[in-house]
This record gives C-alpha cells, sequence and structure tokens, in this order.
C-alpha cells in the first residue's frame, strides 16, 4: 500500500513532531491546509486501509502502511475513536474547502516561549517553600479535602516581599537556541505550584519567579478558577515544560468534572480578542504563548469534549 503524503507528512517516523508542533491536532491541520495534499484522495486511502477494521489493534495496524508510524492513538485514548473523527475531518476539508486554515497561521517553526524566568536557588526555594506552606496551609488544607471542588493542580501567586528573581522576555525566532533577551525586569511576586497528592493532601512541587501581580490580574483568576488552576498548574515555568506531554498528563490526571469545567471557562476566555487573550493567559500563569497561542487553546478545549479521558490508553 502506498504511503499517503498528508498523513505521512503529520505522522510519518521522518517527522519531529515533539519539535515542529504542540500537539498532533496542529501536525494533521498543517498538512490539510497545503494547497498540495487533497483530503478527499487521503479519506479514500484511508476508508480502504481500515475497511472491515474493528478494534483498536486493526486500526493502528491498518494505519502504519499509510505513514502513521506512531503507535499510541494519536489522539485521545482510542485508535478506533480518533479514527471515526479523522474521517469526519478529511470529509469536512473535502467538502468544505474552507475549514481548511491558512498556511500562514501554522508556522513550519516557531518558539512557544516567550518569556522565561531566572529560576530560584535550591536554597532559596527551599525557604520560600517552608514559608509559603506555614501561610498558607490552613487554606491549602481545605483545596486539598475538596477535590471535587477544583483540580489536582493549584498555582499560588503570592509577593514575596522582596525581589525574589527576574523576568526575561525574549525575541522571536524559529529555534530556540536563536532566542535573546529582549527585555528583563526584577519582580518580587512568586508562582507556586501545589499538587493534590492521592490523600487527599498537598504537596508544593515547583515555584518561580512570575510578573509582577496587578489587580487585572487577579480578577482574571477569579473569573476563571479552573482555567488559573490548568494554565497555571500544568504549563508554569518549568525547564521540564513540554506542552503535549503535559497536556496529556492533565487530561488523564484530571477529572472529567474538572475538565467540562475546565472547556466551559475556556469558551469564555476564547471570546476575548488577541491582545486581551494573551493578557489574560499570562494572568493565568501560563507560559506557553505560541504564535498560534488560540488555536493552541482551541484544540485543547475540543480535545476535552471529543474524547474519553477516563479509558486506559491503548498501546
Amino acid at each position: 500500500m502506498t504511503q499517503d503524503p498528508l498523513l505521512e507528512e503529520s505522522y510519518g517516523e521522518d517527522r519531529d513532531l515533539l519539535y515542529d508542533s504542540l500537539d498532533d491536532r496542529e501536525a494533521l491541520e498543517r498538512q490539510i491546509a497545503d494547497p498540495d495534499h487533497d483530503p478527499d484522495l487521503t479519506l479514500q486511502r484511508w476508508r480502504s486501509a481500515t475497511s472491515g477494521a474493528v478494534t483498536d489493534e486493526e486500526f493502528s495496524k491498518r494505519a502504519y502502511p499509510l505513514g502513521i508510524n506512531r503507535w499510541p492513538p494519536i489522539e485521545g485514548t482510542s485508535w478506533l475513536r480518533w479514527s471515526r473523527w479523522l474521517e469526519e475531518r478529511l470529509s469536512q476539508a473535502a467538502e468544505h474547502p474552507e475549514t481548511r486554515l491558512d498556511p500562514a497561521t501554522l508556522p513550519a517553526r516557531y518558539t512557544w516561549r516567550r518569556r522565561r524566568s531566572s529560576g530560584l536557588s535550591e536554597t532559596s526555594a527551599t525557604q520560600l517553600a517552608d514559608q509559603v506552606a506555614a501561610d498558607h496551609r490552613s487554606a491549602l488544607d481545605e483545596w486539598a479535602a475538596t477535590p471535587q471542588v477544583g483540580g489536582h493542580r493549584l498555582c499560588l501567586v503570592i509577593d514575596a516581599g522582596g525581589v525574589v528573581g527576574r523576568i526575561d522576555t525574549l525575541s522571536d525566532a524559529t529555534t530556540a537556541r536563536d532566542q535573546h533577551v529582549v527585555s528583563s525586569r526584577e519582580t518580587t511576586t512568586l508562582a507556586v505550584r501545589v499538587v493534590r497528592t492521592r490523600d487527599a493532601r498537598w504537596s508544593i512541587a515547583a515555584a518561580h519567579p512570575t510578573e509582577p501581580d496587578t489587580a487585572a490580574a487577579q480578577r482574571v483568576r477569579a473569573q476563571w478558577p479552573a482555567l488559573a488552576s490548568a494554565l497555571g498548574g500544568w504549563f508554569g515555568d518549568d525547564p521540564r515544560l513540554f506542552p503535549w506531554a503535559d497536556q496529556r498528563d492533565m487530561l488523564f490526571d484530571e477529572s472529567p468534572a474538572f475538565l467540562d469545567r475546565l472547556a466551559a471557562e475556556g469558551d469564555e476566555l476564547l471570546a476575548l480578542d488577541d491582545a486581551a487573550l494573551h493578557t489574560a493567559v499570562v494572568a493565568l500563569g501560563c507560559f506557553v504563548e505560541p504564535p498560534h497561542l488560540r488555536l493552541w487553546l482551541t484544540w485543547m478545549f475540543w480535545r476535552i469534549r471529543t474524547f474519553d479521558w477516563t479509558e486506559v490508553p491503548t498501546t
């Protein structure tokens, strides 16, 4: 069977998706948007290859000859669920070309960081974490004891009372190694990531300097508490931050009720214009800021509603 260029370019073994794309939906949409690709032809090839397949294993094995060289389900937890959605999306793109994105909205190479913190020394991080734990113990105990209310992570934004580091603004570039610091400013504000443990307790997982807090930023976090927990708790500044892996971890870890609240708040967030959207995302503690920020968030909320994240993933 001949490989399909659209699918191979999206998911083939020589495609470095971890570098080119923040998530798998983006990888596919970039190739659908390519005028050299024909979604209708891809759809015909997909249907022919998967005709009669009824199990996840059958779908995953039949996808391979088309150029899809990724054994875990591309989206969600099930090859079967993803296959049905893929047919719907390819049909839509073939029958309604206006749903194909403008290629310019999905740059082939880009950096997703616009800011970074100076970080904290191990000693400073421990001292500040101990102080936060002492000052906020009652509130954190209450949060940990009510998992049905919030998510599994919390991002506290605290005035440390003195300079804790700086926030660097980074230049645009196609690769992270080509970015340089455009401006830098000191900050007394600390972002503290708290994790709820399985026994209804909590622990402080990390802390880093963050943007100086404002009354406007506080209003944003109060208006959208699920977004503040998710974007600040899962996508805060961390040298180990990798948006796609962290997003999947979040989707598997958080409860369906919390994810529903996250998607509902996300609809309100996406109603903002681009400038206000970016300002809100920063206020919510998120350090993932790609050029197509709106699309990245849109696909996150779409993913929540499209797939069942309580399922055990097929491998």
